[in-house]
């Protein structure tokens, strides 16, 4: 028995710092045909406004459309505040600024989502996505 159906990868990072579109070329090459890029934060200076989740965001969405030139590959988009990026803001937030560092670190959250909803409701990306606790 064969099988030729896809091959899904649910949960590729990409990282323009790291191997970026060749990582995707090499899981074509090894027989992948379907990925769902999930957002992956710079975790050493993550987004605190609303346009610097935009941002990053948009740039996740470059990102896959430069993988869908340069390969076969059909790619899904899924974006959202990582769970482990926003742990560490939160627990540096309220250690300097008690409750007031709170408030900024459950605002940020809330504008990371707003950020995300906006390019699933503009059909950009599919899902909000990698969310909750690390």
């Amino acid at each position: 028995m064969t099988y030729d159906g896809p091959i899904l990868d649910n949960h590729f990072h990409l990282n323009r710092n790291g191997l970026c579109l060749n990582a995707a070329k090499e899981f074509q090459k090894a027989g992948g045909t379907h990925l769902v890029l999930v957002h992956c934060p710079d975790f050493s200076a993550p987004p605190t406004t609303r346009q610097g989740h935009h941002d990053t965001y948009l740039d996740t969405i470059n990102i896959a459309q430069d993988v869908r030139d340069a390969t076969d590959l059909h790619v899904r988009v899924v974006l959202g505040p990582h769970p482990a990026a926003f742990a560490h803001q939160f627990v540096k937030w309220v250690e300097q600024d008690g409750d007031i560092g709170k408030e900024r670190a459950i605002e940020n959250y809330r504008h990371s989502i707003d950020a995300a909803l906006h390019f699933v409701n503009e059909g950009q990306a599919q899902a909000i996505g990698e969310v909750g606790r690390p």
